[in-house]
């Protein structure tokens, strides 16, 4: 995104504006303007959305990283493996890297957090750990933090809320009023991470959440209007969407953003513990219930289609991270 001014019959662009206040004349650091009903800041630079990488999972345990190009939609394998096969992973994303915490491996649930290195497709396993043993997070985003909600340590269902600051990969445990549960969906806005449905002692509808400015966490007045865990989820700029998970849940439903309502969706899916991921455009489901079936989900039309391209191997209990750039 970019400023222009219309100066001597032509539009010009701008690096830098002042403004007189105080008595003089003083540059405006920062400056934003609303697009599409979101405020961004004016000489960022323009989102853009690339790939995801789709991660571990259980068929049996998984260490395999698959890569969904957007651009094209093809599926690749990287050469790169997590450092554990393992299932039920939480996952975070900043514009380098995405960063795949805990999960279930052959023996025991871990706290491992692995760095996967865009620019390189390499895998790193980073120094910080989660602050216990943890499987089936979830993650979210902000431009300069992850948050890791929810969980499961083996014996309880957690209402942990952890971050992860992306410039010093510096972990921190957070005060937390989420909803206590573990196998959830995960999806954002510009201004908040969402934790919807999840199980503790059966299926659960509540959404909690994270703000990203001041990391308050606590649950949205309204519910998903069906129970489920291991749901498929996505979020386009003014929406987040579950989809599918147990116990036999086909239906789709979405939250609005803008005043956290809650509806349903005229598509069905019914996939379970699918790896989800999101482009600008569109929301993917990869895999779940033991296939290697892809699904597409078109934010402006909110319709379902059933993609040529598969995995390449079946999974489910798997985990994506996105490769996006520019400002959130």
């Amino acid at each position: 995104m970019a400023v222009k001014i219309y100066v001597g019959g032509s539009w010009r662009s701008v690096s830098s504006i002042q403004v007189y206040t105080g008595g003089a004349w003083r540059t405006l650091n920062a400056l934003k303007v609303d697009v599409s009903g979101t405020w961004r800041d004016a000489w960022a630079v323009a989102l853009q959305s690339y790939a995801s990488y789709n991660c571990g999972g259980y068929s049996p345990y998984l260490a395999n990283i698959t890569k969904l190009l957007f651009s094209n939609e093809t599926i690749s394998q990287l050469s790169a493996t997590l450092s554990l096969a393992r299932y039920g992973i939480g996952q975070i994303w900043s514009n380098n890297a995405g960063y795949l915490a805990g999960g279930q491996a052959n023996l025991s649930i871990t706290n491992v957090i692995d760095k996967l290195l865009y620019s390189s497709e390499t895998r790193s396993t980073i120094s910080a750990t989660l602050s216990a043993q943890r499987r089936d997070a979830v993650g979210s985003s902000s431009s300069s933090k992850g948050y890791f909600m929810n969980g499961f340590d083996g014996t309880n269902r957690l209402n942990s809320l952890e971050s992860l600051t992306f410039a010093t990969e510096a972990r921190a445990t957070l005060s937390s009023s989420l909803s206590t549960k573990s196998h959830a969906g995960s999806c954002q806005s510009s201004s908040k991470g969402y934790s919807g449905s999840g199980y503790n002692n059966g299926a659960q509808n509540s959404i909690s959440f994270v703000n990203f400015s001041t990391e308050a966490s606590g649950n949205c007045l309204n519910s998903l209007g069906q129970s489920r865990y291991n749901p498929a989820a996505t979020y386009s700029s003014t929406k987040g969407y579950w989809a599918g998970g147990m116990p036999s849940v086909n239906s789709v439903e979405s939250l609005l953003f803008s005043n956290e309502t809650v509806g349903y969706v005229s598509q069905s899916y019914s996939n379970v513990g699918a790896g989800y991921g999101t482009s600008l455009t569109k929301g993917y489901f990869i895999a779940g219930s033991y296939t290697s079936n892809i699904y597409s989900f078109t934010f402006t039309t909110e319709a379902m289609q059933y993609m040529s391209v598969s995995q390449g191997y079946t999974s489910a209990y798997s985990s994506a991270v996105n490769y996006w750039s520019g400002s959130r």
